[in-house]
């Protein structure tokens, strides 16, 4: 009598599944310090993460599961990541613009006083 592993499917893993979980981990750890690093990289796995999604819903037991669930999870790191950064990216640029607005008020009470 041979036994049988239900677990360990011998269907293939999705291309770049393990990659794009890592990019949105990556973007979600680095959108805290680097905002356009994780915003490119976010955006980056967005568009990876686009052909492999494809595949599975064309041919879903071709594939691990598994594999879609990372890629699932990657995306949706990448969309949490991707929304973290253009609210810094909007919140530096008003930061900027407060600056150069409080420097030009300063410099226009120069003038008359």
């Amino acid at each position: 009598m041979k036994i049988v592993d239900v677990n360990n499917s011998s269907r293939p893993d999705l291309p770049n599944a393990t990659l794009i979980l890592g990019f949105g981990i990556t973007a979600i750890c680095l959108v805290w310090w680097y905002g356009v690093i994780g915003f490119v990289l976010s955006i980056t796995t967005l568009v990876l993460s686009r052909k492999p999604m494809l595949l599975f819903r064309l041919n879903p037991e071709q594939f691990d599961v598994s594999s879609y669930k990372r890629i699932v999870a990657g995306r949706i790191l990448a969309v949490i990541a991707l929304i973290i950064s253009i609210f810094a990216i909007v919140f530096a640029i008003l930061i900027v613009l407060g600056v150069i607005g409080a420097v030009s008020i300063v410099s226009l009470t120069d003038l008359f006083i």
